[in-house]
């Protein structure tokens, strides 16, 4: 805070002051003019009380005590702002919307940190996810001395994305026979849901790293995947392979096999033996042109 005084003539004088926020970086200012000669010592105003208050008060007395000033210069509340920092996001249709997303930090009045958890942080919004568009959201913090609003926005856009990949794929224990074996999975109702809110034509590739047993043998072709009924191997999932495709007019489509088709594990008794395999599938969804 800078304080001056400059005087106008005679026993007349101007008081200012400035006061830097730094948290809004904005100056605040005051001032009055005040005469020193017009109260005398015994006068009705010479028992002058300061009350308890939020404002800050400035008396003065002549240099000799027998003339002084008893008027007050009285400023506003000096700024503690506190404050909150907010971000812009953007989600996809039917997601969930989480409001720590867009809450950055806050302080209070004396810039502390402020946790979103903090009761003196609440916050209200019309986010609707099922439609797109733009919403707001606004963050309040509400203190001792101060109340601090801020806004963002949320921007709701359509989708293609999974909706859910079941975590894994068992397969059904197998008595070893000679020959070739599709195994098949254990949960016959394993299937996939994609969000395609877009409406976009769509398809579904997977490719499997190479299978393992316990002693970390590879086996590359032990997934695969079968289409057709008179196809007694399946097409290897060594490398990236399209497994599914979809004309874009369905929103929330599932991909799913009979128990004989799909992903299947293909046991080979020529190179393996009993034991547990494992493998990792990635999923990829792509956008068809067109």
């Amino acid at each position: 805070m800078a304080l001056d005084y400059v005087p106008n003539g005679g026993s007349k004088g101007t008081l200012s002051y400035k006061l830097f926020d730094e948290s809004l970086n904005l100056v605040n200012s005051e001032s009055i003019i005040f005469r020193y000669d017009n109260v005398k010592k015994g006068g009705p105003n010479e028992d002058h009380s300061f009350f308890p208050t939020n404002k800050v008060y400035w008396g003065f007395t002549a240099s000799t005590g027998a003339q002084y000033e008893v008027n007050a210069l009285s400023f506003n509340e000096i700024p503690q702002k506190a404050a909150i920092k907010t971000k812009d996001t953007t989600i996809y249709r039917v997601h969930n919307w989480d409001p720590k997303e867009n809450f950055v930090s806050a302080t209070d009045e004396e810039k502390n940190p402020v946790s979103f958890d903090d009761p003196r942080i609440s916050y209200e919004h019309n986010i609707d996810t099922n439609k797109p568009g733009v919403y707001k959201v606004t963050y309040t913090y509400k203190g001792k001395t101060d109340k601090v609003d801020k806004d963002a926005t949320v921007t709701v856009v359509d989708d293609l994305s999974f909706k859910y990949v079941p975590p894994t794929i068992d397969f059904n224990d197998t008595d070893i026979h000679s020959g070739i074996q599709l195994i098949n999975r254990k949960d016959k109702d394993w299937e996939i849901t994609i969000n395609n809110t877009v409406k976009k034509k769509w398809k579904l590739l997977a490719q499997a790293s190479s299978t393992k047993d316990n002693q970390q043998t590879e086996y590359p072709n032990a997934l695969t995947f079968k289409q057709n009924e008179n196809d007694s191997t399946g097409i290897s999932l060594a490398a990236q392979q399209q497994i599914a495709s979809g004309d874009g007019n369905e929103t929330q489509p599932t991909i799913s096999w009979t128990e004989n088709k799909g992903v299947l594990f293909c046991f080979d008794p020529g190179l393996m033996k009993a034991n547990t395999y494992t493998s990792t599938i990635t999923w990829t969804l792509e956008e068809v042109p067109g």
